[in-house]
């Protein structure tokens, strides 16, 4: 059920994610419990509603967004590891939010650099998601 709420918001939230404000909190929980799961598709569809949910915002609401980003990193790092098609729609996904809110990342620019060299340094991968 879970998989179905993430995939619904990840949807809804370009067009209405500041209607969530009130439960920001709740949706965090959600979100980092989706990208700690097992299931890596259950990670994906986590990160998709994160990054939609952080898009969609106005920028003020998202200090609190940015502590999760650490997970995230963590998440995507481990699908890359896994299975290069689903680590393609996470890495997109940060890649959305750099278009869209590039001072996201301000304040975890250093993690977000080590991910960026560490994909880079895993050749095969990397290269197969280009």
């Amino acid at each position: 059920m879970m998989d179905a709420a993430l995939v619904i918001m990840k949807t809804f939230f370009p067009w209405g994610a500041d209607t969530f404000i009130s439960i920001k909190t709740e949706l965090i929980s959600l979100f980092k419990a989706a990208m700690e799961a097992e299931d890596l598709g259950l990670r994906v569809n986590g990160i998709e509603a994160y990054a939609s949910f952080v898009c969609g915002v106005e920028p003020k609401h998202n200090k609190e967004l940015t502590e999760l980003l650490p997970v995230v990193l963590a998440s995507c790092w481990d699908i890359v590891k896994k299975d290069i098609d689903l680590a393609s729609r996470a890495l997109g996904c940060l890649a959305d939010i750099s278009e869209t809110e590039p001072k996201f990342y301000k304040r975890h620019w250093e993690i977000l650099f080590e991910g960026v060299m560490q994909l880079a340094s895993a050749k095969p991968m990397y290269s197969a998601l280009i």
